[in-house]
């Protein structure tokens, strides 16, 4: 009887982890790139910023999206001032099938005492606001890259 639950349940599992997940189906975006630049970038930031390229994934322009990443340096060691972890809402009208690049401020997070290169993780996007006024959200970072 054990070993037949034990068939039973290992199964179960294998066919959960072997099924196409259908929310990748439906993903309304994608990251396409990720990078940051140290130096001065004029109107955009002091000290160093961080370069997210979005798809949208949807027949929906998207109006604002909240980007959420964490930061480490060179070596792969955690990175910031109060911690490594960002959060930052961007204004940014991606229109339908389309990418665009937006650009997170990294000043108040790493300061002016930089390194030479830093690294980005876990990035991934825990709103969207569309023209239309519906609202995307992911807040535990499901489709984190």
């Amino acid at each position: 009887m054990n070993k037949l639950r034990c068939l039973i349940l290992f199964t179960i599992c294998l066919l959960c982890v072997g099924c196409e997940n259908p929310c990748e189906n439906i993903l309304p975006y994608y990251i396409t790139d990720k990078y940051i630049s140290v130096g001065q970038e004029k109107d955009l930031f002091e000290f160093a910023g961080a370069y997210i390229e979005i798809f949208n994934n949807t027949d929906l322009e998207v109006e604002q999206v909240t980007v959420n990443f964490m930061l480490y340096d060179e070596n792969g060691k955690s990175a910031g001032i109060y911690g490594n972890q960002v959060s930052s809402s961007v204004d940014c009208g991606i229109i339908p099938h389309k990418r665009k690049t937006v650009v997170v401020s990294l000043d108040n997070a790493l300061g002016p005492n930089l390194e030479k290169s830093y690294q980005l993780d876990f990035v991934y996007i825990s709103r969207i606001v569309y023209t239309d006024g519906t609202v995307w959200q992911n807040p535990l970072g499901l489709f984190a890259v």
